[in-house]
């Protein structure tokens, strides 16, 4: 069996809710069952161990880490059903705006999952809405599907794009 390369899982791409946006990140629920390991009680020190894990496998800018910590945080009370400290505290702020158009099917669904992907690996936070009503697929001037509208633009519609292209999509969107 020389010759074949051991195929590696891809980590599980989950959304995080950061100051009012939905973020694609990589390996969440692997993050908060290894801190949950660790039995902390205290909740600045479980936002310390929650956001060094979770810098290890996405990026987080240096400004919103604070916002990421409490988000892990909420994401890591929600998981275990433990209170809350303190719900609402984030105000929400303008961020980019992504919808998914299509009926659900596997085609839609690949691009939804790329698009969390390309998010995740540029660490751009975003909004992603999933639009599967054919009246407002139809508002969009989309009649193929899958299409993708960002922040109000219509950018693809009848396929999916390349990684190389969405991330050049997301890119101009943010300069």
């Amino acid at each position: 069996m020389f010759g074949r390369r051991r195929q590696t899982p891809e980590p599980a791409v989950a959304t995080l809710e950061v100051g009012g946006r939905r973020v694609g990140v990589v390996g969440l629920e692997e993050i908060l069952e290894e801190v949950r390991g660790l039995g902390l009680e205290d909740p600045v020190r479980l936002e310390e161990e929650l956001l060094g894990r979770f810098r290890r496998r996405n990026f987080v800018p240096d400004t919103a880490a604070g916002q990421y910590a409490r988000a892990l945080r909420r994401a890591y009370a929600r998981r275990f059903n433990l209170p809350q400290c303190d719900p609402g505290e984030e105000v929400a702020t303008k961020a980019m705006e992504i919808k998914v158009l299509g009926p659900g099917c596997a085609r839609c669904q690949a691009l939804e999952k790329e698009v969390l992907n390309v998010l995740a690996e540029l660490g751009v936070a975003a909004d992603v809405e999933k639009v599967q009503d054919p009246d407002r697929i139809a508002q969009y001037g989309v009649f193929m599907t899958p299409g993708l509208v960002v922040n109000g633009k219509v950018r693809v519609a009848g396929r999916v794009p390349g990684k190389a292209e969405l991330k050049k999509i997301i890119a101009e969107e943010i300069s």
